[in-house]
């Protein structure tokens, strides 16, 4: 039956005040599997409802079927020419061009690759170094003289801190042939603090703006003479700069400090975190670019579905002290619990599966992978979700090898359609689309990943992690900071978003 004909019948069904519920179940009733999936009615049953009359696909320009012609290699060089920093993307938008297209033309014509600029500070010119040599020698000459002595000496340079505001590190990739060197990116400045440490009397210091050299400076008299008359003022004022720094460094250590903390008082618990998904999707590569740790066993083969679920475990010994007086030691583990294939099963098989796994685990969330290429039941993954919000579990939908192919964008879309079933879209950061307590979806790539000569690196982990850190509370939340605890790079690289998500967190705690 033509795609047409199971629309008109939808359209007359929904003016007919049906339910798109109600419509799915009709549909399949008859035709089985060859009737669209619950996603689709309820897309186009909103439609109708909204006053569209047409029931055929709209014009979709932007993505016309071309070829690798000269026009088209002409006019993707001339842009690249004129910035070599174009993403794949802006191509896309400027030529009309498809994904495969360009990414044929880039490689295979043009034979370029995108590699990451290099960054470089700024050298001094020649007249400053004679400057300095200059100094250094009459500096040397006076002390030779006996006319100052050694302690009235004041030495110094002048130091250059990169300050950049570019967003990511990969935005300023650029486009260069094969066995050139990177491009190089200058390093901006901000305003300097020169400091003066003579050996009799307090530090002083001068802020210098960015269009001033140390030998423009001129720095007024009155703040050598307020430091000499005030040295009890000064030294308050040291106390008060030690104890700020004493009180940063406490803050940057709350996150792994209330999660020690917390497992003290966890003697021998174990965290589950429940995978599901079909095989050879990428399930085992998200787990352990999330815990940092091989402990999903990784395989490819056609033999990967089980009929049996796996668990993964790993455990953790932690031996530091909560007081001055004696350490404490912890054992506690990680158990990943990888659901065997669901694609065969009945919705109420699926029910039952999910609702047991909950109640014996109590996880701290359920992730559900799907892969351009893979096959998913989409019947499967709503009565998935519905269990997963009838339960109270956190689900998170993931689009896995984000880069494989742009089916990944309709997956995505389909996943976010099955999650407004039962909440609207509270936020969305990027790639990460929220929706209230009942989950999340977003799209990874959870290694490099290599096409046509074009690499693309591991993109979308952080922000996943975060989103779930962001959607969990108390207990599970701290459950899910002790299974990224080994990540040290995932810490670093996101300590001021996390922030906000701890600040709740030390109020559960009591700071």
């Amino acid at each position: 039956m033509e795609k047409e004909n199971f629309r008109f019948y939808i359209k007359v069904r929904t003016a007919l005040n049906i339910r798109p519920t109600i419509i799915h179940d009709e549909l399949r009733t008859v035709f089985g599997d060859e009737a669209p999936s619950f996603s689709t009615v309820a897309r186009w049953s909103q439609w109708f409802r909204e006053g569209r009359e047409e029931i055929k696909d709209e014009a979709r320009p932007g993505r016309p079927i071309t070829e690798t012609t000269s026009e088209n290699i002409e006019q993707v060089r001339s842009i690249i020419d004129n910035d070599p920093h174009v993403t794949v993307e802006e191509l896309q938008a400027e030529t009309n061009l498809s994904h495969g297209t360009i990414q044929r033309i880039i490689s295979d014509h043009l034979n370029l690759r995108k590699i990451t600029a290099r960054y470089i500070p700024k050298h001094l010119t020649n007249s400053q170094r004679a400057e300095r040599v200059r100094i250094c020698k009459e500096n040397l000459a006076k002390f030779e003289s006996g006319a100052w002595r050694l302690c009235d000496v004041v030495t110094g340079d002048e130091s250059w801190f990169d300050h950049t505001r570019i967003g990511r590190k990969s935005s300023n990739s650029a486009w260069v042939a094969r066995g050139d060197p990177p491009p190089t990116v200058l390093s901006k400045y901000i305003n300097l603090l020169l400091l003066i440490v003579p050996a009799t009397s307090p530090i002083i210091n001068y802020e210098i703006s960015q269009d001033s050299a140390i030998t423009d400076i001129s720095i007024p008299t009155h703040l050598i003479s307020d430091h000499d008359n005030s040295r009890a003022e000064y030294s308050n004022q040291q106390n008060k700069q030690i104890l700020s720094d004493v009180v940063r460094s406490t803050i940057q250590r709350i996150p792994r400090g209330d999660v020690q903390k917390y497992l003290h008082t966890a003697l021998g618990k174990s965290f589950d975190i429940l995978l599901m998904g079909s095989p050879r999707v990428g399930k085992s590569t998200l787990i352990n670019a999330i815990l940092k740790k091989d402990i999903a066993k990784t395989s490819a083969g056609r033999n990967a579905c089980t009929s049996k679920i796996a668990c993964y475990e790993y455990k953790e010994i932690y031996t530091s002290s909560i007081d001055d007086t004696s350490p404490t030691t912890s054992t506690c583990s990680i158990r990943i619990w990888d659901a065997p294939g669901i694609e065969d099963w009945t919705k109420l098989d699926v029910a039952k599966h999910i609702e047991t796994l909950v109640k014996n685990k109590n996880p701290i969330c359920l992730i559900y992978c799907e892969s351009p290429g893979s096959y998913a039941n989409g019947e499967h993954i709503k009565v998935i979700i519905d269990q997963c919000n009838k339960l109270k579990v956190f689900i998170a939908l993931v689009v896995t090898n984000m880069y494989a192919s742009d089916e990944a964008d309709d997956i995505l879309e389909n996943f976010k359609s099955l999650l407004a079933y039962h909440s609207i879209q509270t936020k969305a950061s990027g790639d990460v689309f929220y929706y209230g307590t009942i989950g999340l979806c977003t799209l990874v790539n959870s290694v490099e990943y290599e096409a046509q000569g074009v690499i693309m690196k591991p993109a979308g982990i952080d922000e996943f992690m975060l989103g779930i850190m962001n959607s969990l509370s108390e207990e599970k939340l701290l459950q899910w900071c002790f299974s990224l605890m080994d990540n040290g790079p995932f810490w670093v690289r996101t300590q001021g978003r996390i922030w906000k998500t701890l600040h709740y967190l030390k109020s559960w705690f009591g700071y």
